[in-house]
């Protein structure tokens, strides 16, 4: 049996610290050969030398089974090596695997594969012995460290001073890194997990002291400079941010710092060394990077990790040339100029302890900032470029100021490791952080010290959502605390506030407030009005007044915390982008979308300045700014932001994390809007499926994951499933929020919603008018949520017939939104829509249109032209022009319509379905019935595409084509088109229905048309007797009814 192999060279632990060292690990080498056997002794002395480049060797002979484990390697680049089987044909099959690299050929022969190997780009060589393999693939290895450490530039828009922020945050880690005395046993954890990073030349060595001793025989350069193992681990962990592996690796960080400081006093201080030179570098640079670097001409770029660089230029170059083989990469010689009086990083002449003296070789300590000049082209294929660099002590000065804050932020008595945590839990790195924390708790004698502990391990386990834990965690803080200190002691405070955070986590806004508001008593008697920590407490609470819906006092302190934040803290302070984002969606509740959007960009302004580019916070404004988008109609751009925050999330969180919910259910909902209800469901299964593991059976959360479901199923005619998940969610809002909470008449509204299809129009207007009541009680009179309740009333009544009622509702609406809202804000567009449906119900057709003609010049005002939202105020201009008699302008806003839904939505959006109806019915009142048949049936293979095969919706096409096949007088395919649409809504709605009076009575008709006035009698009776039971006595429908039943009676 063929067999996969995997090659161990280091031994594994249970420590989550060694599976995040194998994750680093960039390469993964592959050899397949149909005899390979690594125990035989040929096989052992080629793995060996392998070993020494990389770590992860896998053999196989099974070359189906090679290609399966490649495919699996995901964040991983596979260098192959092929022997002893047909390479000719297999290479064809694998070259295109995206997580393949590079592959080598290891043959008896290489003029056999000369020929041929030149069409393929990822093939590197053939190579007849095995020395020459490794040469290859070490080099290889070499260019891919050298052409992707990590760096930073000026990002397109930002100032020319600014850095990414990573820099800061690697130059915080680095600084308490540097003030930690290291044990042997540091050094003894990072060897059991990574043993071969620190041999020479394999030689075993059996146990740890072995290993340590050995370690120490070396200078911190020989091992930087030794191979490509030790600094690409290095490199990747700067580069990805992976504080886990950058803080396991301190000890080596301090050392080799160390030593190039001392050096650099060596070389250029003690002696006084003021010439300028130069050093060079060659790499090479992505695409994406290269725009980077040329945006940045006159401003600065940082490189986050140690630099090696070399005064020979002509070493450099070649580096740097051999880049531009690969058609990804563009070839890059770094001209560096270096004054060392003006130098703020140590950097020193290697020679002495390189593996590599003769590569003249100086060495930059981490966080070299340099002045972009010029940038030249020195080849013919624009390919490879010259850039001028000059080292400078500049920095980019709002990072320097934030980077200050968060020094003084830190409790002068921690010691080095505590900062770290502490660092790290801003940097949302909580699993390290954690394992620091629990380390410096067993060894912690001071109460005070192990309140903090307990302190910031209950920070830790909520942002885990381990809220359970973290409750435990700050209440054994508080007791510690509680025993120490007076009861007005701020570091009560701090335990208060975060038991209080976590109660709102957890959905307990009593307990919350309660917290909260002790935290908040202590501050105030201990502080001044402008003081931080107030801030703080008057953030928490307007967080907790704005879930609860009381959004003007949620306003009144938000607005408390900014006036104390913008004067006290740096521009870029990622607090201040937390108010400005909180500001925004309070701003969202309260219906100013305007003002909402204005807040969220200065939100994400300040987040990308101040945070790396996947930290957690970030997720906030992208879903913020999406839900804008959505709500403008933008679903493109909005699921584009709201991919974004999923992807942090996912990156920056546990696998069933709470946060992860918020990112689905967004995602969710912009599916829902586009009609891809499938994919909508799909969403909101999987933030269901997270909540009800994490949350408690009754948290508010999950009536709102439960209500979008609802809505899904409702968009897809299941109304029974809809009524289920609706009431689910309103049992869940009554057990847990207050008797008069916005969410409750959010749920009160989608089960009303719901009735409204199902045709139980008293039902609905039932729950509506709790809705109503709600929203009185809780909003003030002119808030523009209530006008949402007044529109659903109205809209009701007009269904039943009671058009009187249906324009007082209507008018109210509108009169708040006037109240409320800017004069051309869309949702005014909406009321004026209403209002004109009514009049056109009333056969008030002048006044109907006057209304339209307002909605549509509100609506053009205030919406992008093809905002899907202007499609309804067109189709009701068709609707009125049509019952005028000018058919050309009815035609033509049906057809603007289908235009803007053809261009805003996919391509089988239900909403075409309206559309075409509209026309085709238009078409058929001219007596053109051929090219009405042709849009029902459009409107038919839609809905058959986009919705479920008994969706009621089904029915309106039926029911068209069987109208015009009944006036073309072929009855009996007008009877079957009916009979048809009758089958599917007796399938989906009860038996009392209002459309199911019109389809036995399209069925009665005609029969009544085929002279079988019986049976014409019997459905039209039925349509009669459904339409008693389920509208008013005056419906304009009923009485069409009762009109066909009586001219029946007398036929029959």
């Amino acid at each position: 049996m063929a067999t996969r192999r995997t090659i161990i060279t280091s031994t594994k632990t249970e420590s989550c610290l060694s599976a995040d060292v194998e994750k680093i690990q960039n390469f993964i080498v592959i050899w397949l050969d149909n005899y390979i056997d690594d125990r035989n002794e040929d096989c052992r002395n080629p793995i060996k030398q392998l070993e020494r480049i990389a770590t992860d060797i896998n053999t196989f002979t099974d070359s189906d089974e090679c290609v399966e484990f490649i495919l699996n390697c995901d964040n991983s680049k596979v260098c192959l090596i092929l022997s002893g089987s047909p390479v000719k044909h297999f290479v064809p099959c694998i070259h295109e695997i995206l997580q393949l690299y590079w592959i080598f050929i290891f043959c008896e022969n290489e003029q056999h594969h000369e020929p041929w190997v030149e069409n393929w780009v990822k093939i590197k060589g053939a190579y007849t012995d095995i020395a020459s393999v490794c040469k290859a693939v070490d080099e290889i290895f070499g260019h891919y460290e050298q052409n992707t450490i990590p760096m930073s530039f000026v990002p397109s828009g930002r100032k020319r001073d600014q850095l990414d922020p990573s820099f800061m945050y690697t130059q915080l880690l680095k600084e308490r890194v540097l003030t930690i005395d290291f044990e042997d046993k540091h050094i003894e954890e990072f060897i059991n997990d990574y043993p071969t990073l620190l041999r020479i030349d394999n030689k075993p060595l059996h146990n740890t002291d072995q290993l340590v001793h050995h370690y120490r025989t070396k200078t911190p350069i020989y091992w930087y400079s030794r191979g490509n193992s030790l600094h690409s681990m290095l490199n990747v962990a700067l580069r990805a941010m992976n504080s886990n592996i950058i803080v396991r690796m301190g000890f080596f960080i301090k050392e080799l710092h160390q030593q190039i400081e001392q050096l650099h006093k060596k070389q250029y201080i003690d002696t006084r060394y003021s010439n300028v030179f130069t050093v060079y570098r060659g790499q090479g640079l992505s695409k994406a990077d290269f725009e980077q670097l040329t945006e940045a001409r006159g401003g600065l770029m940082s490189f986050n990790s140690f630099l090696s660089t070399s005064r020979q230029r002509e070493l450099a170059s070649s580096w740097g040339e051999s880049s531009t083989d690969d058609p990804d990469l563009v070839g890059i010689l770094f001209n560096i100029q270096v004054n060392p009086a003006q130098s703020t990083t140590p950097f020193a002449h290697i020679f002495e302890f390189s593996n590599f003296s003769n590569e003249d070789e100086i060495l930059f300590s981490m966080h070299a900032v340099f002045r972009v000049h010029d940038i030249k082209c020195i080849d013919h294929n624009h390919t490879f470029y010259e850039v001028n660099l000059s080292l400078t002590n500049d920095s980019d000065k709002e990072l320097c100021t934030l980077a200050d804050h968060i020094r003084q932020g830190s409790s002068s008595n921690r010691n080095g490791w505590a900062e770290i945590g502490h660092l790290l839990v801003l940097l949302n790195d909580n699993t390290t952080a954690e394992q620091i924390y629990t380390a410096l708790l067993n060894e912690s004698s001071n109460d005070i010290d192990t309140a903090a502990i307990y302190s910031q391990l209950g920070t830790i386990k909520r942002n885990q959502g381990a809220f359970s834990e973290a409750i435990e965690y700050d209440e054994k803080s508080l007791l510690i605390r509680q025993q120490l200190f007076p009861p007005n002691h701020p570091d009560l405070a701090i335990s208060y506030n975060n038991i209080g955070l976590t109660y709102y986590s957890m959905g307990d806004f009593q307990q919350t407030l309660e917290y909260l508001e002790k935290a908040l008593s202590i501050q105030e008697q201990l502080f001044s009005p402008k003081h931080p920590a107030l801030a703080t407490s008057y953030s928490n609470i307007a967080s907790l007044y704005d879930r609860m819906g009381d959004y003007p006092r949620a306003l009144q302190h938000y607005e408390k915390a900014l006036l104390i934040n913008e004067p006290s803290l740096p521009v870029n302070h990622p607090d201040l982008a937390t108010s400005y984002n909180n500001i925004g969606l309070t701003y969202y509740n309260m219906g100013d979308r305007l003002k909402a959007v204005e807040y969220f960009q200065k939100s994400l302004l300040i987040k990308e300045r101040s945070l790396p580019r996947n930290h957690p916070s970030l997720v906030f404004p992208y879903n913020n700014i999406g839900v804008t988008y959505q709500k403008m109609g933008d679903y493109s751009t909005a699921l584009e932001y709201f991919e974004r925050a999923l992807l942090i999330t996912q990156q920056s969180r546990p696998e069933n994390h709470p946060d992860l919910p918020f990112s689905y259910n967004n995602i969710g909902s912009a599916h829902s809007d586009m009609g891809n209800y499938s994919m909508a469901l799909e969403y909101f299964q999987k933030a269901l499926l997270i909540k009800e593991k994490s949350l408690p059976s009754n948290h508010p959360d999950l009536a709102f994951t439960y209500s979008n479901i609802g809505l899904v199923y409702q968009n897809m005619g299941d109304y029974q499933k809809a009524l289920v998940y609706g009431e689910k969610a309103l049992s869940i809002t009554q057990q847990s929020l207050p008797e008069n909470h916005p969410d409750s008449a959010f749920s009160y509204n989608n089960i009303g919603t719901i009735h409204d299809k199902l045709g139980h129009y008293r039902k609905a207007l039932e729950y509506f008018e709790k809705v109503l009541l709600i929203r009185q009680q809780s909003l003030s009179p002119n808030h523009s949520d209530l006008a949402f309740p007044y529109n659903n009333i109205g809209a009701v009544c007009q269904k039943m017939g009671d058009y009187l009622r249906a324009f007082e509702n209507f008018q109210k609406a509108l009169f708040i939104r006037q109240q409320s809202l800017p004069p051309n804000h869309p949702d005014l567009a909406a009321s004026y829509n209403n209002l004109s449906t009514v009049y056109r119900k009333k056969g008030d057709w002048p006044t109907a249109l006057e209304y339209i003609k307002i909605a549509l010049l509100t609506g053009h005002q205030s919406l992008s032209p093809n905002h899907p939202s202007l499609a309804p105020f067109h189709n009701n201009a068709g609707f009125v022009y049509s019952n005028m008699g000018d058919y050309p302008k009815a035609i033509q806003h049906y057809e603007k319509a289908l235009q803007i839904i053809q261009q805003s939505l996919p391509p089988n959006h239900p909403d075409l379905i309206f559309s075409y109806n509209n026309i085709g019915s238009t078409y058929y009142t001219m007596g053109e019935c051929s090219t009405a048949l042709e849009y029902f049936q459009k409107a038919l293979s839609i809905t058959q595409e986009s919705l479920p095969p008994n969706h009621p919706d089904l029915t309106a096409s039926y029911n068209n084509i069987g109208m015009v096949h009944q006036k073309m007088g072929d009855y009996s395919r007008a009877l079957e088109n009916f009979e048809q649409a009758l089958l599917i809504i007796q399938q989906s709605v009860p038996v009392h229905y209002p459309r199911l009076a019109i389809c036995f009575s399209n069925i009665g008709l005609v029969y009544g048309n085929m002279y079988n006035f019986r049976k014409a009698h019997m459905f039209c009776e039925y349509s009669v007797r459904i339409a008693e039971q389920s509208l008013p006595e005056n419906h304009p429908d009923l009485l069409r009814y009762k009109r066909n039943l009586k001219f029946l009676e007398e036929r029959v």
